[in-house]
């Protein structure tokens, strides 16, 4: 028996964390963390092929960890990321397309400073077929 659904709020997650907690929930499906600004250079001993859901909060840049965890899930369906750190739509499909092509959709949550040209910029890089194949939806609070 394992856990299948794990949503913790207020806490940030460091590598070796979350590490422990996918590694003994082997049929976690899906899970809610706040998490990393760390990279982690060692290759990831595990393999999350249950998770078909991940909802991540990052706070302050695309880690290469959170890439490393991605490829560990290769039945993801559904993602969803909260941000301060733009992150445009160009490389959220090079993400998808190399790390998640399995994704089927993807939702991005940003609070950004209002900078003048900023929105109509960031939104035209959402424009891919790939990222609107991929049922994308986009929350941006200025």
């Amino acid at each position: 028996m394992s856990i299948e659904q794990f949503f913790i709020i207020d806490h940030q997650f460091t590598y070796e964390e979350l590490f422990l907690i996918f590694e003994r929930t082997p049929h976690l499906s899906h899970s809610n963390i706040y998490t990393f600004d760390e990279d982690v250079t060692d290759e990831l001993m595990l393999t999350l092929p249950s998770m078909t859901k991940w909802s991540v909060s990052l706070t302050e840049s695309l880690s290469n960890t959170m890439i490393k965890f991605l490829d560990q899930m290769s039945n993801l369906r559904h993602l969803v990321v909260n941000t301060f750190c733009r992150i445009n739509g160009y490389e959220w499909e090079r993400i998808i397309t190399d790390h998640a092509p399995q994704l089927k959709t993807f939702r991005l949550e940003m609070c950004l400073d209002y900078q003048e040209g900023l929105i109509d910029d960031l939104l035209d890089s959402f424009l891919s077929n790939l990222l609107l194949d991929c049922r994308t939806s986009m929350v941006c609070s200025l």
